[in-house]
């Protein structure tokens, strides 16, 4: 079980960039063989912003796709996913199973 993973989240000029660390995709590929974790994945910010007024939190979608793992597995095999703007340290949102 992975206890904490974050998600490193960028604002840039037309969009918000997701990431994993190296060593969090090195650690999920070890936990999980068949995983396909996702160095980045970018959002702009008109995508960001219509998707939060039709449907909520799209961090709650982005996760499952940067992790790469099985809905089974991020289900029961991770504890919190924390969302991240490293340039401030801020925690922008957290995922507990």
């Amino acid at each position: 079980m992975i206890d904490k993973v974050q998600i490193l989240v960028y604002s840039q000029l037309d969009g918000y960039t997701f990431s994993l660390l190296p060593s969090t995709r090195k650690q999920i590929k070890k936990e999980f063989p068949n995983a396909f974790p996702a160095s980045n994945l970018n959002i702009s910010f008109d995508d960001y912003n219509d998707f939060r007024v039709n449907k909520g939190n799209l961090e709650d979608h982005i996760y499952p796709i940067i992790l790469g793992v099985s809905e089974q597995d991020l289900k029961t095999k991770f504890k919190e996913i924390i969302f991240i703007d490293p340039r401030t340290n801020k925690t922008l949102h957290k995922v507990k199973n």
